[in-house]
């Protein structure tokens, strides 16, 4: 009876990890489908920003890196400074990732 109910376990935790996979990759989907339409630029600030936590989260810090970048760049020129202080927590946390 508890070696079933072990395997129940292990086939429910590996359903949960499946399903938060696929909604990270919904996110990130979203998030660049917006990045192709006309927006304001403090929006597109917070997409590049969210896409670097997204892929941050996802463990690709190589397009983590990318997109938080973008966003500090162009939080930077527009002055937006909340966008700046977020990317700059992404981009500290992914080098906290890679042991910098």
């Amino acid at each position: 009876m508890q070696d079933k109910l072990k395997n129940w376990y292990v086939v429910f935790i590996l359903l949960v990890i499946s399903l938060i996979s696929q909604a990270q990759q919904l996110n990130i989907d979203s998030l660049q489908q917006l990045l192709k339409q006309d927006i304001h630029d403090t929006t597109k600030a917070k997409a590049l920003g969210n896409l670097g936590h997204a892929y941050m989260r996802k463990g690709d810090l190589k397009n983590a890196e990318v997109y938080a970048n973008r966003g500090l760049e162009l939080s930077t020129k527009i002055d937006f400074k909340s966008g700046i202080g977020a990317a700059y927590n992404t981009l500290g946390n992914i080098y906290g990732e890679k042991g910098r």
